[in-house]
């Protein structure tokens, strides 16, 4: 619930705080000075002479005389068209966070490892020392 500060009468900013006359007041031909409506910065209202409970009407009548009635706060969402279907390109990161074996291909277990490693070992020749060292 909002209040309509252009259509309030002697409005005066002092701080975080509005101070106006209070519509409701006006209309029953109080508040001559303006100064029984106070708006907070988050837009809470109320009239000094009907604080709290005992105001509750009173607030009401502040809103049916200066309050914005119709609170336009909504969210669009954009269409989902058919033909903005080709901005979105497959697989454009590539192979990007993929394993680099898939579930498809044979993979190797330790074991496998071990043997076609001594079997490198019996096929390759061991480096000669030099004889200068």
């Amino acid at each position: 619930m909002a209040l309509d500060i252009t259509k309030l009468e002697n409005v005066k900013h002092e701080q975080s705080t509005t101070i106006a006359r209070c519509p409701a007041c006006a209309e029953i031909g109080q508040d001559k000075k303006g100064e029984h409506l106070f708006i907070d910065e988050e837009g809470r209202f109320s009239c000094v002479v009907y604080p709290n409970e005992a105001g509750k009407e009173h607030r009401k009548r502040i809103f049916a005389l200066v309050g914005i009635q119709t609170m336009e706060r909504y969210i669009t969402v954009k269409s989902n068209d058919k033909k903005d279907a080709g901005i979105i390109i497959s697989d454009i990161l590539g192979r990007l966070g993929r394993q680099k074996n898939s579930s498809l291909e044979k993979t190797e277990t330790v074991d496998d490892v071990i043997t076609d490693f001594k079997s490198e070992l019996k096929t390759t020749v061991p480096s000669v020392p030099d004889k200068d060292i």
